[in-house]
């Protein structure tokens, strides 16, 4: 499970290769605020932090960065449970940046390797574990 003080040190790497830290970042297909967040997304967060009882906002609210950043963690813990219920086994962080960069669907055409997702894919998997292992030092 991705704890807290791996999402203290991934958000930020997230938000910077998602959007360069520009928290006003519009996508070519409409995504949002520092994480790049689709509208889909953003609804399927909405439905999980409703039913947990957890604030709930318009898609409008993306570009807010503490807003944006409750969200993301929404998203990341809806991959890694969905990957592991359909791989029936425990996702991995990989497998978790992968879902979120390509989309669950083609992890799950990929057969929850992402060694095949799309050469986009990896390649921002890679940047991201990068920045993480530098921030370590």
């Amino acid at each position: 499970m991705l704890t807290n003080l791996l999402f203290s040190a991934l958000l930020p790497v997230l938000a910077q290769r998602e959007s360069g830290g520009d928290w006003n970042a519009v996508g070519k297909k409409g995504e949002r605020g520092l994480y790049q967040m689709t509208r889909a997304a953003w609804e399927d967060c909405s439905l999980m932090r409703r039913k947990e009882g957890l604030p709930v906002y318009d898609f409008d609210d993306a570009f807010l960065p503490s807003v944006a950043g409750d969200y993301a963690k929404t998203h990341l813990h809806i991959l890694e449970m969905v990957i592991g219920c359909h791989h029936k086994s425990k996702a991995t962080r990989t497998q978790v940046l992968s879902a979120w960069n390509c989309g669950f669907r083609r992890l799950q055409l990929a057969k929850f390797d992402p060694a095949k997702c799309p050469r986009s894919t990896r390649a921002f998997v890679a940047d991201i574990e990068r920045e993480l292992k530098k921030g370590k030092r």
